[in-house]
């Protein structure tokens, strides 16, 4: 299990990945990622290689 930080960005929030993480996912800076939640409630963060988030990659 990887822990992550929610820091400030300008007005929102963020979550802080750690690199060895992104590595592993393939994620880099600019990467479009979307939060979603499952049947059973858990949530799901998937990555699309461009802004309509039609390939996602499961965490």
């Amino acid at each position: 299990m990887e822990c992550l930080e929610v820091v400030a960005v300008g007005e929102e929030c963020g979550v802080m990945f750690p690199q060895e993480v992104l590595t592993r996912l393939g994620w880099k800076l600019g990467d479009v990622v979307q939060l979603s939640e499952t049947d059973n409630g858990t949530l799901r963060i998937t990555r699309s290689s461009d802004s309509t988030l039609s390939s996602e990659q499961p965490l």
